[in-house]
């Protein structure tokens, strides 16, 4: 039976650096996977290009097949992102995942993903976090390590992906660290130029695919956002959409309430993530639970392989049709109908019908 490795990605856009990790995945067992997010990712806001046109960029790129971190994981922090995307791994047959990490050093991030499975540890980053009330999460979860011995601070590639080698362990998946690519222009630089500028620091193929491809519209978004906050969320007793809605009715844009949003305490992305699990009806009992399924998104002739010899052997659903989706439980049903309105979400502030991600079928190259 063919042996797969797995990539948990973004590509928000693809550039080199991640065509880079995927060849050392191929280099692993011969077959890569690409858990990719959704329609939405973990900065709280919707991924640059659809989900379609990403994995048909991934598939480009050297990945053999690409299914869907749905909706909420995609869009949540480290942790439920680890959660959703090492299972969504798992439930495809992966024997083991490669990412890409500042450090690259595979032991480091052992030590730290160590540290984070301790008993100690929730104990000694609530008092941390007492004594550091005025501080956002990533401070503390580094002065907790301090706390633990830890001298040098991880950056925020290494703390996931020692959230990937955590719950990998509890499924025995192998584990492998990539250093990135550091003399490449990041997705986030990407994210910032005119795409027809991005060509140089993309694989060719992949560039081809998305330069045709509609690019999301930040504004309508931010537009959304900030008539939620203002409109909807009054008297809510949540903390973060407090200061959300507060906010809200300091300005009169939603381009001016988003670039003013975060505070010293939370950042930006976990500010729009709450306004979007708000807007979307998340319940926070989710994110600590696997997702019920995954939807194919794309694949080569070595990926439907792979497909057909673990057809009979899986037990985790892997959707091509979304709209065939059958719930096991209540849950999933709920889970379902939330990722089917965060699609439209997508859709509406895109100018696409409502239905697009219910109709469409997996890019075949």
């Amino acid at each position: 039976m063919m042996k797969l490795e797995t990539v948990i990605c973004e590509l928000n856009p693809i550039h080199h650096g991640h065509a880079y990790v995927i060849s050392r995945a191929k280099a692993e067992s011969g077959v890569c996977a690409a858990v990719l997010s959704g329609n939405f990712v973990q900065r709280g806001e919707p991924a640059v290009f659809d989900k379609y046109a990403r994995a048909h960029a991934a598939v480009l790129a050297g990945a053999d097949l690409v299914v869907e971190l749905p909706f909420p994981w995609c869009a949540s922090g480290a942790e439920s992102f680890a959660l959703g995307g090492v299972t969504t791994a798992h439930g495809i047959g992966s024997a083991g995942l490669t990412f890409g990490s500042e450090s690259g050093r595979t032991e480091y991030i052992e030590k730290i993903a160590a540290v984070k499975s301790s008993p100690e540890f929730a104990e000694v980053y609530t008092e941390t976090e007492e004594a550091f009330r005025e501080k956002g999460s990533a401070a503390v979860f580094d002065e907790t390590l301090r706390r633990f011995g830890l001298t040098e601070m991880p950056g925020a590639n290494d703390k996931l992906g020692a959230e990937y080698i955590r719950f990998g362990r509890k499924y025995g998946l192998s584990h492998t660290a990539v250093q990135r690519l550091t003399e490449m222009k990041s997705a986030t630089a990407l994210r910032s130029m005119a795409f027809a500028d991005c060509a140089p620091f993309m694989p060719e193929a992949s560039f081809e695919v998305l330069r045709t491809a509609a690019r999301t519209d930040y504004a309508a978004f931010a537009d959304v956002l900030f008539r939620h906050a203002r409109l909807y969320l009054r008297g809510t007793e949540h903390p973060v959409l407090q200061i959300a809605a507060k906010k809200a009715r300091e300005f009169t844009s939603g381009e001016e309430f988003l670039g003013n949003i975060a505070t010293k305490k939370y950042t930006a992305a976990r500010m729009r993530r709450e306004l979007l699990f708000s807007l979307t009806g998340v319940r926070p009992e989710w994110l600590k639970m696997p997702p019920p399924y995954t939807i194919l998104l794309a694949a080569n002739g070595h990926g439907r392989r792979y497909l057909s010899e673990t057809r009979k052997s899986r037990t985790f659903p892997v959707l091509t049709k979304p709209a065939d989706f059958v719930p096991a439980d209540k849950t999933s049903a709920e889970i379902r109908l939330c990722h089917a309105f965060a699609d439209e979400l997508f859709c509406l502030i895109n100018g696409l019908p409502s239905d697009t991600f219910m109709k469409r079928h997996p890019v075949m190259v």
